[in-house]
């Protein structure tokens, strides 16, 4: 709080759900708690979050206890993106195994080279890759378009949609502010499914 005052602290998913599943013996509560703290909208996480207590009170209790805004995407006071689990610092520390024991000048050669060869490597796979986006989110979002086949869209102004999905589901798009009322879109920065039909 002293060194990064506007950072915000977030859990790791994955060990939460350890935890919940070491405290409570029980694989289900576990993930429902994934659920609860992957949700995108605030009613979606009160839902899922009323079930983990209806199912588990105490489960309730402690992460009453953790806070919300810690571990809950929709309940998060900062940008969390998509990233819910500390993988990338487990892949680092693995990545460093071999250099640890080595004096600091060495382990400090040993990490500039490594990440010389990532970023190379990166690199010429950014090369092949014909498009706007990285590779990755190209990804992300050539399946984000395929989700919505069979919608419906109704224009409402030239920048907002009202998105009707194959099963009557109906979600709002603003493309002006980048938003789009199930949140994937808020949270994510990437279009959902949802806001690319409507910029199409």
């Amino acid at each position: 709080k002293h060194v990064y005052p506007s950072a915000n602290h977030g859990y790791c998913i994955v060990h939460l759900a350890r935890n919940v599943n070491s405290r409570y013996s029980s694989k289900h509560l576990a993930k429902m708690v994934t659920d609860a703290a992957t949700a995108y909208r605030k009613r979606d996480y009160r839902d899922l979050f009323s079930k983990v207590r209806a199912t588990n009170n105490a489960c309730g209790i402690y992460l009453g206890k953790i806070g919300s805004a810690h571990w809950s995407r929709a309940n998060f006071p900062g940008e969390r993106y998509n990233i819910m689990i500390s993988n990338i610092a487990e892949q680092l520390n693995n990545a460093l195994r071999e250099g640890r024991t080595s004096p600091i000048m060495e382990l400090v050669i040993f990490i500039q080279r490594m990440m010389t060869r990532w970023f190379s490597a990166r690199r010429k796979k950014a090369e092949n890759h014909r498009g706007i986006v990285s590779v990755e989110v190209d990804k992300v979002m050539t399946n984000n378009m395929a989700t919505m086949k069979g919608s419906k869209v109704n224009s409402s102004t030239e920048w907002s949609c009202e998105i009707i999905g194959l099963y009557g589901r109906k979600e709002r798009v603003h493309l002006a502010t980048k938003q789009c009322s199930c949140k994937y879109f808020d949270k994510i920065k990437i279009p959902c499914g949802h806001a690319m039909i409507a910029a199409d």
